[in-house]
């Protein structure tokens, strides 16, 4: 877990014991992962300048949040005129529903899930308004292997269409039994949409908090806000679920640390994933976040193949993400090659 999320997420006063830099600092660690609405409540009360830098941080968060939601306004309706109503992945949606201000509760992008069926009439339904899908190599790399395709727009946010929830780590979810068992909803505007159940949400909030390492300590908040909210959940059927789907050891990389921060999580969620593996996905993710480049890749895959429950599909993994990089370098040494030769010439 990350130092500064255990002093933001614990209960009680973060800040009381701290120097006013140090203050300071943690304000920042809050801002940085999606943690200011964690803060409500517990600023020090003789600490002025503290609670102004809160207040403009805060606005600032509720302006992003505002745009989130007019493009997803926009998104939804688009993919209405195409027949297709999606399932919502976190952003707004989550936020409504767990977080006690939804507004300070950030959303890089926007994530719908489609069915495959529906993907290409819904891209062009986004590229029509604006939206630009990624190059072609990337696009087709998506597609093979992330199972979403990235559409983005300036000022964005951009817009990830999924027709498998989730692709952290090369973890996917097919998305035939999540719609099956989805739920009806609908925005503060009313626009209708589409939520997973209970037991598919958590499951796919911890995969994809563990396929990233939980890197920003806010997803790690998604999962307790979550788990309170839902006290009643059926934690066999998510085992079940997780077995069916091979990413038990996903599942307990994200729900350890929640047990951690007194979240009730059953042994049985946890035990995929055993004492050395987990502390060994530890130090992975710590040296991965301490270090840039191809070093700083390297580590995120060798995460990212422990949360493999198969050893033959953290094998595929390695071919996969080997391929990518010749294929990438490959592709940038074609764009360069015309401009060598005229600058020599």
């Amino acid at each position: 877990m990350l130092p500064e999320a255990a002093a933001l997420l614990r209960r009680g006063d973060p800040f009381g014991a701290l120097a006013p830099a140090e203050r300071d600092q943690l304000l920042s660690a809050a801002d940085r992962h999606g943690l200011l609405g964690a803060l409500a409540g517990r600023l020090p009360e003789g600490d002025a300048g503290l609670r102004a830098r809160y207040a403009r941080l805060a606005a600032g968060a509720r302006l992003r949040d505002g745009r989130v939601r007019e493009v997803l306004e926009e998104v939804l309706g688009l993919l209405a005129r195409q027949g297709v109503v999606p399932i919502a992945l976190k952003g707004p949606m989550l936020a409504d529903r767990i977080h006690p201000d939804p507004g300070l509760r950030p959303s890089g992008d926007l994530d719908l899930l489609v069915r495959e069926a529906d993907l290409e009439r819904s891209v062009e339904a986004l590229v029509g308004a604006g939206f630009g899908r990624a190059p072609a190599i990337v696009d087709a790399y998506q597609r093979r292997h992330l199972h979403h395709l990235h559409l983005s727009r300036v000022p964005g946010p951009d817009v990830e269409l999924h027709f498998k929830a989730q692709s952290a780590s090369g973890l996917s979810l097919p998305a035939a039994d999540l719609f099956g068992r989805a739920l009806p909803h609908r925005t503060s505007r009313g626009t209708p949409l589409l939520l997973l159940s209970p037991e598919d949400e958590l499951l796919v909030l911890a995969v994809h908090a563990a396929g990233h390492r939980l890197d920003r300590a806010g997803w790690l908040h998604d999962l307790l806000l979550f788990l309170e909210r839902h006290p009643a959940l059926d934690f066999g059927l998510l085992a079940e679920r997780a077995a069916r789907a091979r990413c038990r050891r996903a599942v307990a990389c994200a729900l350890g640390p929640a047990r951690e921060l007194g979240a009730a999580i059953p042994d049985l969620l946890l035990r995929p994933l055993g004492p050395r593996r987990r502390a060994l996905c530890a130090r992975l993710a710590r040296a991965a976040r301490a270090r840039r480049g191809r070093a700083a890749g390297a580590l995120a895959i060798a995460h990212g193949l422990l949360l493999h429950d198969r050893l033959r599909d953290a094998l595929a993994r390695v071919l996969i993400e080997g391929s990518w990089v010749v294929r990438r370098r490959l592709a940038a040494r074609g764009r360069q090659a015309p401009g060598r030769a005229g600058g020599s010439a």
